[in-house]
């Protein structure tokens, strides 16, 4: 048997996972048309409720998954958001708040 040792993960290193499971999610809604912002606060709101020091950053997408992609999901089964709107993700009192707005066109 083999034993591997991981590192601690500290503050930096769960942003730049947030970042990236993030852009995973703009991906999914850049091909529907819809662009997605989120704020500095939500990220690090996200990092603290995805972190835990025994598992690391296992509980992250789970996180990700329950606070932005579920209710995202739901605003656009709902026709709350459409194609070609900027989707904001912000935190106020320690919750996630999803808005929405339409993108601006140029021409």
């Amino acid at each position: 048997d083999e034993i591997i040792i991981f590192n601690y993960l500290g503050r930096p290193e769960i942003k730049k996972i947030v970042d990236l499971e993030l852009k995973k999610v703009a991906g999914r809604l850049e091909r529907k048309k819809i662009k997605i912002k989120v704020s500095e606060k939500a990220k690090e709101l996200l990092a603290e409720q995805g972190f835990d020091p025994n598992l690391g950053a296992r509980p992250l997408k789970r996180v990700i998954q329950r606070k932005v992609l579920n209710p995202l999901s739901l605003k656009i089964v709902a026709g709350l958001v459409k194609e070609r709107e900027e989707v904001v993700v912000d935190s106020e009192a320690k919750k996630i708040i999803i808005r929405s707005k339409i993108l601006k066109t140029s021409g």
